[in-house]
């Protein structure tokens, strides 16, 4: 009796093994993501793949500025890969700067001033601006430091006499993304630290994307 009872078991335990086999075998893990954006040996991400898979991208971060004016500014951005707006707002809260991208040209609206600023006269405000194009600023936003391959955790560094700058990427959900930039400049004892807290891809801020008034004077370099 008890060796029919084990062999009872044994058979069950056989069937039950199949069955498993079977039904994981033929189930699939629901991803939801794209193929395309799952990192994989032969696909790579990129930042034309996220526009045209979602179109949008939104998020937030912040500023951090060490040296003889410090001080430190929330922004949020919008962007379609193309046209691009950035909202800086200062401890309190209020909104300072907007700044409007649209492929490589830049333009600023100074919002206490409510005065316009040119690309040239945007660099006493951002000195990396003059490393960083328009459009290279754009590919940051997305996460991805321009003609650099980034792998997790690294860190890629650009240095130009005096100055030098770094980029730090993190693993998100969909790959590695540039999380931080950090700007030295030697010669005036200058550091900016900017940190993408959030990215909301397939979403946008439709205020940030009414850009700057035609109405707004452009100040005089």
């Amino acid at each position: 009796m008890k060796s029919y009872s084990r062999k009872r078991v044994l058979l069950r335990i056989k069937i039950w093994s199949i069955f498993l086999i079977i039904f994981f075998g033929c189930t699939k893990v629901k991803n939801n993501f794209p193929d395309l954006l799952v990192p994989s040996i032969e696909s790579k991400l990129t930042i034309k793949k996220l526009v045209s898979e979602y179109g949008q991208l939104r998020g937030k971060g912040s500023t951090t500025i060490f040296g003889k004016q410090s001080g430190k500014f929330d922004f949020s951005f919008t962007s379609n890969g193309y046209d691009t707006f950035l909202l800086f707002r200062d401890i309190l809260g209020r909104k300072i700067l907007l700044l409007e991208i649209h492929g490589d040209s830049i333009s600023a609206w100074d919002m206490i001033q409510n005065q316009k600023y040119s690309k040239t006269s945007l660099v006493i405000l951002f000195p990396f601006t003059e490393y960083l194009s328009p459009e290279k600023l754009t590919t940051l936003l997305w996460g991805f430091v321009p003609n650099l391959d980034n792998d997790v955790n690294n860190k890629f560094e650009f240095e130009n006499k005096n100055v030098k700058m770094t980029f730090e990427s993190n693993k998100e959900r969909i790959g590695s993304m540039i999380q931080k930039i950090v700007y030295i400049d030697e010669f005036n004892m200058d550091k900016y630290e900017i940190k993408i807290i959030t990215r909301e891809f397939g979403s946008h801020y439709t205020d940030l994307e009414k850009g700057i008034p035609k109405s707004i004077p452009m100040m005089n370099p």
